[in-house]
């Protein structure tokens, strides 16, 4: 780990105080199923132990085999090897169609960013499973349908060899949509990314930013991957679960 940037992110973790929500807030609906504090120590300082059920994608050849997250005075701090541009991803499994996903993140650099991708382990299709992806940096909030934009297996291929049609790039924008939020830098926001059927509304420190639907956003859930672009910092992680019955296909 650079300890030396694990320094300076815990010192904008000291100085800023974790932002309260407004008055208008209401806390998510539904069953909470998993929290997660951060609040352990790992066994060593070699590799990736995030622990209570997370994995990371440390394998992978641009991480040359080094540590990539943290647990530091009760947060996950991410960096990565050798200041790669690949994403960070931190993993867990889950199961549910409509719920919540909420925690507190914190950006250091003004490149830096945060998304929380949502994948289907079933969709054997489509590459790693992407259903949708909520992509946060400051000043704004991107919200996207991948299964049926940019990871559709037809537009993906196209994609991959550079063969993208007028109306593939159509149906990329169409899936997606940004909306400006007062995400800052060196600051903790805390982000609520709720699905309901078809509809998807991203909330920022408890302030509703935006609202989009698509039909990928009412697809079965089963894997929560956090993604950081060069580093950042994250903490409190809650999933609320609304279904009524265990999801299928």
């Amino acid at each position: 780990m650079n300890h030396s940037l694990t320094s300076v992110l815990l010192s904008c973790w000291t100085l800023v105080a974790p932002v309260s929500p407004s008055i208008n807030d209401s806390p998510p609906s539904g069953r909470l199923v998993f929290e997660d504090a951060f609040e352990r120590d790992e066994s060593q300082e070699i590799k990736d132990e995030v622990g209570n059920g997370w994995t990371t994608n440390g394998d992978k050849p641009w991480s040359k085999g080094q540590k990539q997250t943290d647990l530091r005075d009760g947060h996950l701090v991410v960096t990565p090897a050798n200041g790669e541009r690949s994403d960070v991803l931190v993993i867990r499994p889950c199961d549910f169609r409509s719920g919540t996903v909420q925690f507190r993140f914190l950006l250091p650099h003004d490149d830096d960013q945060i998304g929380l991708v949502i994948a289907d382990s079933h969709l054997k299709d489509v590459h790693a499973g992407h259903v949708m992806n909520v992509l946060m940096k400051r000043g704004s909030v991107k919200v996207s349908d991948m299964l049926h934009g940019s990871f559709d297996p037809e537009i993906y291929g196209r994609r991959k060899n550079g063969t993208l049609t007028k109306a593939d790039r159509q149906r990329i924008a169409d899936a997606s949509k940004t909306f400006e939020a007062p995400i800052e830098i060196a600051q903790w926001h805390m982000v609520t990314i709720t699905t309901h059927k078809d509809e998807l509304t991203v909330s920022i420190d408890g302030r509703r930013v935006g609202k989009f639907a698509a039909s990928g956003f009412a697809h079965r859930k089963t894997i929560l991957r956090v993604s950081f672009r060069r580093s950042g910092m994250l903490d409190d992680f809650q999933l609320y679960v609304n279904d009524s019955k265990r999801p299928t296909q």
